[in-house]
């Protein structure tokens, strides 16, 4: 009797180069994709939560007769203020991955601790905040107006597309803005315009973290966190 016998052939080293070759090709297709979307998605997340930050400081300014809390040395000097009558978490100024956050304890951000009266020093501490803030403003200031903001790069109004630098967590694609009105973009920002937020003002193209778009904003009152 004849016994026909199967053949137990793999594949052959071209074959195999073929394969891993598409393989690599679907990656190279997939992954930029996929950083694209985890990217827009922490965006999404975290203008949310600058929203929810705006709120706390409105609750702040009704108590205060209309006035934001204002900032001494950096951010987080008014931001403390709020805690803990109108916030009582420091999860809102968390961004993943913002250089902002280097300076924590472990590098990691917020450790959760606000401390206790009087002064809740323990709350926001060095690099437990990724917003930047501008001071001195107040309810009936005009509504499009910025108030909060992603943390700069060591020059105020200016981000950059470094990501492990301060200012570059969204790679100088983007900046998130939280206005007067209690409106939260997140911005476009380009190369061409040094990485700054632009505006319209007068059919004219200026800096919107200037006196070119309103007077009402002093370079002197623009915070970043505390480093």
């Amino acid at each position: 009797m004849k016994i026909n016998k199967q053949s137990n052939k793999g594949f052959t080293l071209v074959e195999l180069l073929v394969v891993i070759s598409i393989i690599a090709l679907l990656a190279s297709v997939a992954l930029p994709v996929m950083n694209t979307a985890r990217m827009s998605a922490a965006v999404t997340t975290s203008t949310l939560q600058a929203g929810g930050i705006h709120k706390a400081l409105m609750l702040y300014a009704n108590d205060n007769e209309g006035t934001f809390p204002i900032a001494e040395n950096s951010a987080n000097d008014a931001f403390r203020k709020m805690f803990p009558d109108q916030l009582q978490e420091e999860k809102p100024f968390y961004v993943q991955n913002s250089a902002w956050h280097a300076s924590s304890k472990g590098g990691k951000g917020p450790d959760g601790d606000i401390g206790n009266k009087p002064d809740f020093a323990q709350c926001l501490e060095r690099g437990e905040n990724h917003w930047a803030y501008l001071s001195g403003l107040n309810t009936t200031s005009t509504s499009n107006l910025p108030l909060l903001a992603d943390g700069f790069s060591e020059q105020k109004g200016q981000y950059t597309d470094v990501p492990n630098k301060k200012g570059g967590v969204w790679k100088g694609t983007k900046a998130i803005i939280v206005y007067v009105s209690g409106a939260a973009k997140a911005e476009s920002i380009k190369s061409a315009d040094n990485f700054k937020v632009m505006a319209t003002r007068g059919g004219q193209k200026v800096e919107l973290f200037s006196t070119g778009y309103s007077e009402e904003i002093d370079q002197n009152n623009l915070f970043n966190p505390e480093e």
